[in-house]
């Protein structure tokens, strides 16, 4: 497969990889206006994506700000709907730890719009009180995009308690972990 070369069109101009393979600028809003997850219009001409805001019980949408972010979201909306996941402890595991690595990326790279969206897909992973590693990770993640939100001292308070929750268990390599990310984010 010619990878410079839209699959739909066999345009080279603006070509990028996603969905699996190589598309066009116009052939990805195609795509995306097919997308009942999707709602895009024309602005000062230029288009704005609206992507259905995960587990919400309205037809909420969410404006992203490129055709990128836009794909991307929904590459991630439909790989997560997928029930497999869900039928092997390992899986769900797997994707949830995943999902946080994704959600602390985007955090650090001040990427709040995509960071609340991975935030809505792992809350309900999260429902294994016994699962404190995960949950103390979510809890500084929540934290810090608190503090980048604006409402910085109750983001202080939830990652330091996170960091305090790792220093009570024992967890000495993970704490250190965690203050350094507080004090590169606090000022």
């Amino acid at each position: 497969m010619d990878f410079s070369k839209c699959k739909y069109c066999g345009s080279r101009t603006d070509v990028f990889y996603i969905f699996g393979e190589p598309v066009c600028y116009d052939c990805a809003i195609e795509l995306l206006n097919e997308n009942e997850d999707v709602k895009i219009e024309k602005r000062n001409g230029e288009y704005v994506f609206y992507i259905k805001k995960a587990f919400s019980k309205e037809e909420v949408y969410e404006e992203v700000e490129c055709i990128y972010e836009a794909c991307l979201l929904i590459k991630t909306n439909e790989e997560y709907r997928k029930d497999y996941y869900w039928e092997i402890g390992s899986h769900k595991n797997l994707v949830t730890i995943t999902l946080l690595n994704i959600w602390e990326t985007c955090l650090h790279r001040d990427a709040l719009t995509v960071a609340l969206f991975y935030m809505e897909k792992i809350e309900p992973l999260l429902n294994d009180e016994t699962d404190l590693y995960k949950r103390t990770i979510y809890l500084f993640l929540s934290g810090l995009l608190h503090y980048k939100q604006g409402e910085k001292q109750f983001g202080i308070e939830e990652m330091k308690n996170a960091i305090q929750i790792f220093e009570w268990v024992g967890s000495e390599n993970l704490a250190n972990n965690y203050k350094k990310d507080f004090e590169r984010f606090v000022r």
